[in-house]
């Protein structure tokens, strides 16, 4: 009986042993794989905000060329107003 005590004894360690080694290998991969997708997301967000800063200039440069030609216009046009209500 002491031999089949030992017996199951021994495939019980065998078999936590595995059973250790196996959540040890599960939980490295899932590491890895958290920290590659991490590193792909870090990517990603800086590539956003790349272009998201190159959209904000181009809509200042929009904003400043609209107001410049508002400018321009009004400035014009404010000139005939002025000569057409001067002569009368």
């Amino acid at each position: 009986m002491t031999n089949k005590m030992t017996s199951r004894y021994e495939s019980l360690k065998a078999n936590v042993a595995d059973f250790t080694d196996l959540s040890f290998k599960v939980t490295e991969d899932s590491i890895e794989g958290i920290l590659n997708t991490a590193g792909k997301i870090q990517q990603l967000s800086e590539k956003a905000a790349k272009g998201g800063m190159k959209i904000f200039d181009r809509q200042l440069d929009m904003l400043h060329s609209s107001v410049k030609t508002v400018k321009s216009k009004f400035t014009t046009e404010s000139k005939r107003f002025k000569q057409v209500f001067s002569e009368n």
